[in-house]
């Protein structure tokens, strides 16, 4: 019996290898991936762990020293269940807790944008293409120049998309004036060019 044993016991070695390695490896936690990188479900087939996310602009800041100016980056936003590109509400979020790298920050970019700053509420677009963004008091912890780059980068971020056309803000629900490039604060509707002496070639 002994050794009739051990041959089977080495074929089922053999089985439990090709069997490894043949497998999936598995991920410890989700991750992000691509749209392109996405697998195809059928209607009705639950969805994967991985976020999928397309490239979006976020506007961050770059400089030297105490002369920062506006600066695009292109990242990966994430996509709502139901979308296929990114929007506005995914791009602002992801602007709105980003943190750049290392690498970036070596390179000089960085956000005005004050800690834990957040949505109060969805973003909306209305009939004119002016998107309203309610953030959270945190918001206002920003002054001087850093207040002008921080509503620069959050306006210049969703006047990237085609349906907007510029961004009223609110805070907690409640309508908030914004400084504009030039430090002179708005009720108004703003878009990016409103920003534009914050680019570098503005007086190019």
């Amino acid at each position: 019996m002994r050794r009739r044993a051990r041959p089977l016991a080495a074929a089922l070695a053999v089985v439990a290898a090709v069997v490894a390695a043949c497998g999936v490896p598995t991920d410890d936690q989700p991750r992000a991936i691509s749209q392109e990188q996405a697998p195809d479900l059928d209607e009705g087939e639950e969805g994967t762990t991985a976020a999928v996310t397309e490239t979006s602009t976020l506007f961050l800041t770059r400089g030297d020293g105490a002369v920062r100016y506006l600066a695009p980056l292109e990242e990966q936003v994430p996509v709502g269940p139901s979308a296929i590109d990114a929007s506005p509400t995914t791009a602002l979020e992801t602007l709105l807790s980003y943190t750049p790298s290392e690498t970036l920050q070596t390179q000089g970019y960085a956000s005005r944008i004050p800690p834990d700053t957040s949505l109060a509420s969805t973003p909306e677009l209305d009939e004119d293409g002016v998107l309203v963004v309610d953030l959270n008091s945190n918001i206002d912890n920003v002054r001087g120049d850093g207040s002008r780059l921080a509503f620069g980068q959050i306006v210049c971020t969703a006047d990237a998309f085609d349906e907007v056309q510029a961004v009223r803000f609110e805070v907690e629900g409640r309508p908030r004036q914004a400084p504009k490039g030039d430090g002179e604060s708005s009720d108004d509707p703003l878009a990016c060019t409103s920003y534009a002496n914050l680019f570098p070639d503005a007086n190019g």
